[in-house]
């Protein structure tokens, strides 16, 4: 199934083409669907010969409302010489989804937020050959804003916490087990990530993450856990 639209050529001709019946429904920027309201049509090149058509949308979405492309390529139809429909491919720009952080993570380091999310993006660009660094750099920030969170309760400056080198702060100070055991094996991971050799062939990217994960997921449940102690003291 098709329907007809009327597009703008590279001649600025209008051109009558046919689009398949499926359209845009989601905003790349905001991630949500939508009904987008569609603003103009164009041919990447001259009449129903164009390769690609890309209509243009706004996202109704009134906290949004951003301009984007959605794109369709051109598919010979049989039978019809110099004659195609054009089929939905993809919206444009794909901006990636910010990656969820614990409130309570981000309240004791926006730093850490603010560079693993930076991180996060550069993967979901492509970028696999820095983002492992940025991951690594927000790591030692999740870390030490924590540690410097507990100073007193540590017994600890934060001028030392600041200058030692972030495996020792983990070694030193990070008390829960479990903590000390990912955030560590993440250390030498994010290691590998900024240095000529690699320790750990048999690793890559997605455990470095998914070690960095646990890392979030321990401290916050650390967070947690400490926050119920307070609130509920024994009767």
């Amino acid at each position: 199934m098709s329907y007809e639209i009327t597009a703008t050529d590279f001649n600025d001709l209008r051109t009558t083409v046919n689009i398949d019946k499926k359209d845009a429904d989601y905003c790349p920027i905001c991630h949500r669907n939508v009904d987008p309201i569609h603003i103009a049509s164009f041919l990447t090149g001259q009449e129903t010969s164009s390769r690609y058509l890309q209509r243009v949308y706004r996202c109704p979405n009134s906290q949004c409302g951003m301009t984007f492309l959605a794109l369709y390529r051109c598919v010979p139809q049989s039978g019809m010489t110099g004659h195609c429909w054009y089929f939905y491919e993809r919206v444009e720009p794909g901006y990636p989804l910010a990656p969820s952080i614990p409130p309570k993570i981000e309240k004791i380091s926006k730093d850490f937020a603010k560079i693993y999310k930076q991180a996060s993006y550069a993967e979901n660009y492509g970028l696999k050959d820095i983002c492992g660094s940025g991951y690594r750099k927000s790591l030692e920030f999740l870390v030490k804003d924590f540690l410097i969170s507990r100073c007193d309760k540590l017994g600890i400056d934060k001028d030392k916490i600041t200058k030692t080198s972030l495996y020792n702060c983990i070694i030193n100070w990070i008390e829960d087990p479990m903590t000390k055991s990912v955030a560590k094996r993440a250390t030498w991971l994010g290691n590998d990530e900024t240095h000529y050799y690699r320790k750990w062939e048999d690793k890559d990217l997605r455990d470095l993450t998914n070690l960095l994960r646990l890392t979030i997921n321990a401290i916050e449940n650390q967070l947690l856990a400490e926050s119920y102690e307070e609130d509920m003291k024994e009767p």
